[in-house]
């Protein structure tokens, strides 16, 4: 019971973060973490401190890249040190002294399915990401009334006529996500 009670309590945060469904979410192994440590926090989960250092924990985890190394030994030391470290009784854990995201490793996601991408993508919607073409904010309403999905911001016919190679077209600072009925205005009016 206790368990499940995190596993609830872990989808309300991952909903707060504009992570909505499964294919949103950067890491599955991070749950495997989440669940056990939102069942002993408890109630001082609703501590903005404890908050706040959740979010970095789980971006720095889930946009550098770190769980994809070695998830198993990752998670059993997060096990151990995030708790300590979000009730201020131990050091910042190995996770988020260790998360690097460059510019250049930025530059490099092409992949949509990746977890960085993912995770900059909820990052994008929790903080008031707009649909591109709409103006109207990707909030949980709009992201299940219309289905969002990633589009070029330049499309790729253009690029390819300009000349651009495609490792640089599709990269994630060429992407934004677009409603249906938006990519269907888009579609229409080209």
């Amino acid at each position: 019971d206790v368990l499940s009670q995190g596993f609830e309590a872990v989808a309300k945060f991952l909903h707060t973060q504009a992570i909505y469904d499964a294919d949103d979410l950067p890491y599955p192994m991070q749950l495997v973490v989440m669940s056990p440590l939102f069942a002993i926090l408890g109630e001082s989960l609703k501590l903005d401190s404890v908050r706040a250092k959740l979010e970095q924990w789980f971006y720095c985890g889930a946009a550098s890249g770190i769980y994809s190394r070695s998830r198993e030994a990752t998670a059993a030391k997060d096990l151990i040190e995030v708790p300590l470290w979000l009730l201020n009784e131990g050091e910042t854990p190995t996770t988020v002294k260790e998360a690097h995201l460059t510019a250049e490793r930025l530059q490099s996601f092409v992949n949509s399915q990746g977890s960085a991408y993912r995770a900059i993508s909820a990052l994008l919607r929790r903080d008031g990401a707009l649909d591109f073409l709409t103006g109207e904010p990707i909030d949980c309403v709009k992201y299940f009334e219309e289905k969002i999905e990633n589009h070029h911001i330049f499309p790729q016919k253009w690029c390819q006529e300009m000349g651009i190679p495609r490792n640089k077209y599709n990269r994630i600072v060429n992407e934004t996500r677009l409603g249906i009925l938006a990519q269907r205005v888009r579609w229409h009016h080209a």
